[in-house]
């Protein structure tokens, strides 16, 4: 999932995916200036960065760190 400057929200939202039953979690940071990628990984996501910065970047970036063999 893409993210940016989420450090209020991004902890919910993982939670909230993992009491769903999603187990893989992938953060494409937008270079965030808050906490969002400390809070991402403590919650287990892998977080990438995304380069150049925007949107698809990141979608990019996500896509392409999820491991081989995982399932959506």
């Amino acid at each position: 999932m893409p993210a940016l400057n989420e450090e209020g929200s991004i902890g919910s939202v993982i939670a909230a995916l993992q009491r769903v039953g999603v187990r893989r979690i992938v953060v494409g940071d937008n270079d965030s200036t808050d906490r969002t990628a400390e809070i991402a990984r403590g919650l287990g996501a892998i977080v990438v960065r995304a380069h150049p910065r925007g949107y698809g970047s990141a979608c990019r970036a996500a896509a392409l760190a999820v491991p081989p063999g995982t399932t959506a």
